[in-house]
């Protein structure tokens, strides 16, 4: 391989050193002291970065310790940015809820552009010059400037190798790059499922259910089938296994109106359990991992503080 794996692990993202005030950005936990937490931004090439008590949530600042586990990932904001020492000041408490997602998704974009170069280093022959900072200079970077994201770039070369083929740099380099994009980032059929609930107790509830449910499949598209499951009654998965995200939520969507319409027009109920979700979307999957392990920080937090109320009021018992 051209270049040694060791050293082509981390690498910034970006073409931007440092990132920007206000920006958000995904990194790892790296030491956690009394006055303040370090963490390693995960898109700039693990550079240190600080986030004091008082920028964290009020969450972080009661249990420090057992929030901010080390090795775990957080989305943070920038506050400040001094190159010259390369200190850089972050926030917990400044972000919201609904920005995590979209800095997940471009966090993770980011890794699957990277994990190409990777592979595309090492399966260089050994007496190829061109390293891994090459790729990101001469072809990542300068599409992030045509692009919302590079990654978009190199979905768009899958129809159009011209997005690649016409960089300045070697013929085989270019052509292996294509190869591993063909082979990554083939779009593949993704499912979509909803769980919902549907009851009926009228006379002809049955009746009632099915021709609920069969309107709803009647809103499939060209390429965009919708099924139902019953998974237990009361409650029916609504399924879709298409390539294309958008219309799959859309058309999901719609099924699921027209079931709700049509069991309430005939007496019955509907209660959606689970919005649609897209199976194997990472940005969607790294949210929920987050949420899952904050909701699980509370509970313990929680926990905790009734424990303390327990001991305090046996201490009062004993008194007596």
């Amino acid at each position: 391989m051209a270049e040694d794996r060791k050293k082509i692990q981390t690498h910034r993202f970006y073409e931007q050193k440092y990132p920007k005030e206000n920006d958000l950005v995904v990194v790892e936990v790296v030491k956690v002291e009394e006055n303040c937490c370090y963490v390693q931004l995960l898109e700039y090439n693990r550079i240190e970065g600080m986030i004091t008590p008082n920028e964290m949530t009020k969450q972080m600042q009661q249990s420090i310790q057992k929030v901010l586990k080390i090795g775990k990932q957080e989305v943070v904001q920038v506050l400040r940015v001094d190159e010259e020492k390369g200190y850089i000041d972050l926030s917990k408490k400044k972000v919201r809820n609904n920005q995590d997602n979209a800095c997940l998704d471009r966090f993770s974009k980011a890794k699957d552009i990277h994990s190409i170069l990777i592979t595309v280093c090492e399966s260089l022959p050994q007496d190829c010059s061109v390293k891994i900072d090459d790729l990101y200079t001469k072809i990542v970077w300068p599409l992030y400037k045509l692009f919302n994201h590079a990654y978009d770039a190199f979905r768009f070369a899958l129809n159009d190798e011209t997005i690649i083929t016409k960089i300045d740099i070697a013929a085989e380099v270019k052509e292996k790059l294509l190869q591993v994009i063909r082979r990554r980032l083939n779009t593949q059929p993704m499912r979509i499922k909803a769980d919902f609930e549907l009851r009926c107790h009228e006379y002809e509830g049955i009746d009632a259910i099915k021709a609920a449910l069969l309107a709803g499949e009647a809103k499939s598209r060209n390429k965009c089938d919708v099924k139902f499951e019953i998974i237990g009654s009361p409650v029916y998965a609504g399924c879709i296994v298409t390539q294309d995200k958008n219309l799959g939520i859309e058309v999901l969507n719609e099924a699921l109106k027209a079931v709700e319409e049509v069991i309430i027009s005939k007496k019955g109920s509907y209660k959606l359990r689970t919005e649609p979700k897209i199976y194997g979307d990472k940005a969607q999957d790294n949210l929920e991992m987050l949420e899952k392990a904050e909701e699980e920080d509370e509970d313990d937090e929680d926990s905790e503080v009734e424990g303390m109320g327990d001991d305090d009021e046996e201490d009062e018992e004993n008194d007596n």
